[in-house]
């Protein structure tokens, strides 16, 4: 149970960014008369499906995309680049951090990312 309410605590942060910063792009393409696929043009994506998975998460924007998408729509950088650091992301980073065995880096009870 505890690693499940974990996996969750981890997990819910990035879910909850995709979905605001998904809605913030969709009601300003709306504002702005284009679809997600004039997105996709703009940012020279060609398959049509390649957009709604950078929408949803499922594939990261590139940091070309992301500047594109901050002077198009005047989207901060801070609504379209999440601040913490994924689940798979974290463990890699504490597994590297035990086999450095530096002690000038501990790590706490408590290390979070996010």
């Amino acid at each position: 149970m505890k690693e499940s309410d974990l996996a969750e605590k981890i997990v819910d942060p990035e879910r909850k960014f995709i979905c605001e910063r998904r809605e913030l792009i969709r009601n300003k393409l709306k504002a702005l008369n284009l679809t997600q696929q004039n997105l996709g043009k703009i940012l020279g994506h060609k398959n049509k499906s390649n957009i709604s998975e950078l929408m949803n998460g499922i594939n990261p924007f590139t940091l070309k995309d992301l500047i594109v998408i901050n002077k198009l729509m005047k989207i901060e950088f801070t609504e379209l680049i999440p601040s913490f650091i994924n689940a798979d992301e974290q463990l890699k980073i504490q597994d590297s951090l035990k086999t450095l065995n530096n002690p000038k880096i501990k790590l706490n009870s408590d290390f979070s990312l996010f």
